[in-house]
């Protein structure tokens, strides 16, 4: 699958565009999870329970945290919007793609917010200044 998105977003106040030319080669299977469903406190326990998980306990857990499953392959077609607030799982095999990432609303924003915050909080590194989260933190709360 090969395609070019463009995208642009007005609120009034800001003004979004995103584009990006997106390639996929091989296969992939791209899973997300309701991060507030999924068991443990913090951004680390909850990845440790995705991570010790069997793939009948991943089934599971996509089922008990209203999560979704995507399988990509060379030749399909479609684009995929994948909400936030939800812990993405990714497997693949010769697979080369790019992920773009675009908020929307009031509720989009708070849920950035919130992952951004629990992952600065879960992992030291995505603290230091020259990773660029630190100044992403503090746009999106300004």
């Amino acid at each position: 699958m090969c395609a070019r998105v463009r995208a642009r977003a007005r609120d009034g106040q800001s003004d979004l565009r995103v584009r990006g030319d997106l390639g996929e080669v091989g296969c992939s299977l791209l899973v997300g999870l309701d991060y507030t469903r999924i068991p443990g406190d913090g951004f680390k326990e909850k990845r440790r329970s995705i991570m010790a998980l069997s793939q009948e306990g991943m089934a599971k857990m996509i089922s008990d945290c209203n999560g979704f499953a995507i399988e990509i392959s060379e030749g399909a077609d479609g684009i995929y919007v994948i909400p936030t607030g939800f812990m993405i799982c990714t497997a693949s095999s010769g697979c080369i793609s790019m992920r773009l990432a675009v908020a929307s609303d009031d509720s989009d924003l708070e849920r950035v917010k919130c992952m951004l915050s629990e992952l600065t909080a879960a992992f030291a590194d995505m603290r230091c200044a020259n990773t660029g989260i630190p100044q992403f933190q503090q746009f999106v709360h300004d």
